[in-house]
């Protein structure tokens, strides 16, 4: 019985670890609406403004409000610049 309550007490410490990546959304609003591509790049203390940690390009043809969502980033502080 004590060996059962040991392996029951590990199963459940392993599933309660906490999560080390989530998802980021960014939403752009008020932005001039037109034709082309808006180029969204995330960035960390180590790369900002010359090597982001992940980036996106979407167009944005007759969009008055855009979402994009950057999956498994770690936890942490972030830049984002649009252009």
């Amino acid at each position: 019985m004590k060996i059962l309550g040991i392996i029951l007490s590990l199963v459940l410490a392993f599933n309660m670890q906490t999560e080390e990546s989530g998802d980021l959304k960014v939403r752009l609003k008020n932005y001039p609406t037109g034709e082309g591509t808006m180029m969204i790049g995330v960035f960390d203390d180590n790369g900002f403004l010359n090597k982001p940690v992940k980036g996106k390009s979407v167009k944005v043809e007759g969009k008055e409000n855009l979402t994009v969502t950057f999956e498994n980033l770690p936890y942490g502080e972030y830049a984002v610049s649009a252009l």
